[in-house]
């Protein structure tokens, strides 16, 4: 009998002591996560909210999902705006996305409109684009354009998702992910 009350004994201390050191785990699953001293206890380490590392154009971002130097949190896919791309002379189609700040539009080239050797798209035929884009959306400071057949493909892949009802804002990781590939540069479109 002695040697069960000790047992339970060790074993409520023990539950005790456990659930005491709960208590400094983190709300994001870090353990051990305390205020930080130096910013007057106002701020913990784990705390997005303050941190301007998440700050971009004067927004707050709440994840990690923005890669890159396109930096885009918001996506969707506009079938006006590629509409009205497609009705260029030498553009047979076009699927065009619009982010934050940003548009991206894959072109499929009429076959007049191609170059023998080239599916690149000229200059003065982007900029034609990138002008259209910026008229039709007035906050876009950057307009990217493309020809690449992966691009195009993946962009009507995105347009398939959308028609089928499924939201577009889910796929942003992969999208920055290929923009980010696609575009490794900045905009090439003429400073206005």
């Amino acid at each position: 009998m002695r040697k069960r009350l000790i047992l339970t004994t060790i074993l409520l201390s023990s539950a005790i002591t456990l659930t005491g050191c709960m208590e400094k785990t983190g709300d994001v699953g870090n353990k051990n996560i305390r205020p930080n001293s130096i910013n007057n206890n106002r701020t913990r380490f784990a705390n997005d909210q303050d941190n301007e590392q998440n700050r971009m154009y004067g927004e707050r971002r709440e994840n990690n999902n923005i890669i890159g130097m396109h930096g885009n949190s918001h996506i969707e896919l506009s079938d006006e705006v590629a509409e009205q791309i497609s009705s260029l002379p030498e553009v047979d189609s076009a699927f065009v996305a619009i982010t934050d700040h940003n548009a991206y539009v894959a072109v499929i080239l009429d076959n007049k409109a191609m170059t023998s050797n080239s599916m690149e798209i000229p200059d003065m035929q982007k900029d034609k684009i990138a002008d259209r884009i910026k008229s039709l959306s007035p906050s876009t400071e950057n307009v990217y354009v493309s020809t690449n057949p992966d691009f195009v493909s993946r962009m009507q892949g995105y347009a398939n998702v959308v028609q089928q009802g499924h939201p577009i804002q889910g796929l942003i990781v992969e999208f920055n992910a290929l923009v980010e590939r696609v575009f490794p540069a900045p905009s090439g479109t003429r400073a206005r």
